[in-house]
């Protein structure tokens, strides 16, 4: 199934799990960025890994996704780290410690981290951690 074709008609729960183990074999292979040999399926612009990463980002990065429903069909992320500790890399504005607002709180909230490309380009998934869910999810590219 295309990237086209999948905006077109939802995915089903085989399609979903299908397109899970597929990038989970894919994330095994060094490309360009890890120090590999470059390799258009995993460094490509719409290769197969970025095409399933943006699939399966759009599934799971869906407000109130279960955590654990990305673990089982991403595998373990390539960064897991408090938010607090992560804003030197992520979008967005970076909240000065010590701020205790609810909404800006970072200790409940967990940035799971899926390269595409190295840590040059990656897909990320916000989660609370009390409630093990999705709070939102986005892209981290480069843009060169």
């Amino acid at each position: 199934m295309s990237q086209e074709e999948s905006k077109e008609a939802p995915l089903t729960t085989q399609q979903v799990a299908e397109f899970g183990m597929e990038l989970q074999q894919l994330r095994s292979i060094k490309g360009h960025w890890d120090g590999g040999e470059y390799n258009q399926d995993i460094d490509g612009f719409q290769g197969r890994k970025h095409v399933l990463l943006t699939i399966l980002g759009k599934e799971l990065g869906k407000p109130g996704t279960p955590a654990v429903k990305i673990f089982e069909l991403l595998g373990q992320p390539d960064k897991s780290e408090a938010l607090d500790s992560m804003v030197t890399f992520m979008p967005g504005p970076k909240v000065p410690k010590g701020t205790t607002t609810a909404s800006q709180a970072s200790t409940n909230t967990l940035v799971l981290v899926y390269n595409w490309r190295s840590n040059h380009d990656f897909l990320w998934f916000k989660i609370d951690t009390v409630t093990e869910t999705v709070l939102e999810s986005g892209w981290w590219m480069a843009m060169e």
